[in-house]
């Protein structure tokens, strides 16, 4: 009898412990506090650098990567450490039957290291940052780049060719960075010279002369706009035209021309977008009728023409994401998407974009800087109060961070911010520039570097800023 009764009791535990573990597995776990069975929730934790200490509610849970935090739905407090680098710290939302995902969480080093290198009588016609490399211009207008792509080039200033002129009035690289396109001034008769480069291993000269219009006029300064150049063509935008020079044929065509002022141009997917604007003069305020136009050489096609906003105030802005470009019509941002044509109005006073990344867009609008999402149209908060004017802004979308250069208002200097992409997080990198009125900023990164270049009257400054204890892994 005692036997068979020890038997049951076995059993009944073993169902049991069998019922918990299958409950567990199905991922359902009984809540003491509200005395009731719950679907658990999924947290999934991987840091860079990785074997950092993951702390829950604190409990620890282990070391980075941990994919599977199983925990009750709610709110949680994660914490990650490690030897070296800063903690971090985050409230997650993990929802019933979900995983919360938090990938690639960047930890930032306790000492960020800092290196500084002066290129004497070199400068920025435009800020060109193509990919790894830098297009600078130096005193004795000599096309000059300095890359960053491998550690032997790293703060080295390499002169490509000699350019064409003396006055360069504009500077711009095709998409892939093959090409160059440079404008300079006649001093005497204001005609302007087109200059495009091939930039390979040495430069080459594709094209350098003035441009005659189909209605045999030269393009002077005062009615330029400006230039878009592509692997096949370039495009000049003056006041009432609109002409595309062809490098196969190097024939000029006029794609559009009209009485009205046209603000602003760009190209996407191979089609032009510009807006043209007439001025209503009995109004206080000169205002006027923005048109959208996707236009070919055979014609243009009015997308929408309903806005009204004052003239002058009408800038494109080119984004990575093929599917959307953005503008601003006034003190209002826009953005718009090409295959729905929804328009969609981001903000409508002092709004100014200051970055993207395929994914999103970013802009600030009355002293905040807000993030809107391509993909499911959500726009939202990211931080409350700019701390001062923004100089740079740089979305570094693989570890969800965006990094920020504004001058400080009390030292005048200009310094760093690093924070994720929700706002969360936000770290003092340091000082990037020393005062001064006459710098700009600028700033590219590379894995867990950032390299800034600060454009002063007589030189160019290159601030180099690691992310991670030891950058020889990075090369």
């Amino acid at each position: 009898m005692k036997n068979f009764i020890f038997f049951l009791l076995r059993t009944l535990i073993l169902i049991l412990l069998a019922g918990v573990v299958f409950l567990w597995a199905r991922g359902v776990s009984f809540d003491y506090k509200n005395n009731s069975f719950q679907q658990l929730g999924i947290a999934s934790i991987t840091t860079s650098p990785p074997e950092a200490e993951l702390t829950v509610d604190s409990e620890i849970k282990g070391l980075t990567p941990q994919e599977r935090v199983i925990l009750l739905p709610g709110t949680h407090n994660f914490q990650v450490t490690k030897l070296g680098f800063r903690p971090w710290k985050k409230t997650i939302l993990v929802s019933e039957n979900q995983v919360e995902h938090q990938d690639s969480i960047l930890l930032i080093p306790e000492q960020i290291s800092q290196s500084k290198t002066i290129f004497p009588k070199a400068e920025f016609i435009q800020p060109l940052l193509f990919q790894n490399q830098t297009i600078v211009i130096t005193d004795k207008k000599q096309l000059a780049i300095i890359d960053n792509s491998k550690k032997e080039n790293m703060g080295r200033l390499i002169v490509k060719g000699e350019l064409l002129g003396d006055k360069i009035k504009t500077f711009t690289l095709s998409e892939n960075g093959n090409k160059a396109l440079y404008v300079t001034v006649n001093a005497n008769t204001n005609a302007l010279i087109f200059s495009v480069i091939d930039i390979g291993q040495q430069v080459k000269l594709l094209f350098s002369n003035t441009l005659i219009t189909p209605s045999n006029n030269i393009i002077t300064e005062p009615e330029f706009k400006k230039v878009i150049l592509s692997d096949q063509s370039f495009t000049v935008i003056t006041t009432h035209e609109i002409i595309n020079y062809d490098f196969n044929s190097r024939k000029s065509d006029r794609i559009y021309n009209t009485s009205n002022v046209i603000l602003d141009a760009t190209i996407k997917k191979g089609s032009l977008f510009f807006m043209d604007s007439t001025s209503y003069v009995l109004q206080e305020q000169p205002t006027g009728e923005v048109q959208l136009v996707k236009g070919q050489p055979s014609g243009a096609q009015t997308i929408f023409s309903s806005l009204t906003c004052s003239i002058g105030s009408r800038k494109f802005h080119i984004l990575q994401n093929p599917d959307f470009l953005a503008f601003n019509c006034g003190n209002d941002l826009y953005a718009f998407e090409l295959g729905s044509k929804n328009l969609y109005l981001l903000a409508e006073e002092n709004a100014t974009l200051i970055g993207d990344e395929s994914t999103s867009l970013w802009y600030t609008s009355n002293n905040s800087i807000r993030r809107f999402l391509f993909a499911n149209k959500i726009d939202y908060e990211a931080i409350e109060t700019v701390p001062g004017k923004i100089s740079t802004f740089l979305p570094i979308p693989q570890f969800k961070r965006a990094f920020l250069v504004y001058l400080q208002p009390e030292s005048s200097s200009y310094q760093a911010l690093l924070f994720e992409d929700d706002g969360t997080n936000s770290e003092d990198i340091g000082t990037i520039s020393d005062p001064s009125q006459d710098v700009t900023v600028d700033c590219v990164a590379r894995l867990t570097t950032i390299v800034c270049y600060s454009n002063h009257t007589d030189s160019l400054e290159q601030t180099t800023l690691s992310l991670q204890p030891n950058t020889n892994d990075e090369h």
